[in-house]
């Protein structure tokens, strides 16, 4: 493991800090194709793509980092998700504003890779940070929905 000096770990801090700062906003996009909202995806490569835990990691990091101007990306990534919440209750792992041919559609022999149990989590990360549940309130019962199947499948991770 490489270890850093306090001088080495600022200097490292501030780089990244200073690369986050400068690119963040081109992750940013505007509804596109099956993405009815605002989006944010997490890294170049998937412009039109968005995964289930990195959006939700990429809000708290947003949050942490004291970003301003970000709340309709983060509310608009979980309503994109939410959207594609198929009748059982299961939310993809990867929702795209094109159909991407390789993540097999969501179907009754398919639950194995269906989005993590964080979508809660990432809806009370923004509720918390804007200090409003009100944007979620009617998507809840899509949340209760989509915990119940997770709960009582036998989804091995």
């Amino acid at each position: 493991m490489v270890k850093f000096n306090d001088e080495e770990l600022k200097k490292y801090i501030n780089l990244i800090k200073e690369y986050i700062d400068k690119n963040y906003r081109s992750h940013f996009h505007e509804p596109a194709g099956m993405l009815g909202h605002h989006y944010f995806e997490s890294g170049i490569n998937y412009s039109t793509e968005v995964w289930d835990w990195g959006s939700w990691l990429n809000t708290i990091a947003l949050n942490a980092l004291g970003y301003e101007n970000v709340e309709k990306y983060q509310k608009g990534t979980l309503l994109n998700f939410l959207d594609r919440q198929d009748e059982q209750g299961r939310i993809p792992i990867l929702v795209s504003a094109t159909k991407v041919p390789w993540l097999p559609d969501l179907d009754e022999n398919y639950n194995k890779n269906i989005a993590k149990p964080t979508m809660c989590q990432f809806a009370l990360e923004i509720s918390r940070k804007y200090n409003d549940v009100e944007w979620i309130r009617p998507y809840f019962a899509k949340l209760v929905k989509f915990v119940n199947y997770y709960d009582n499948t036998s989804l091995v991770l």
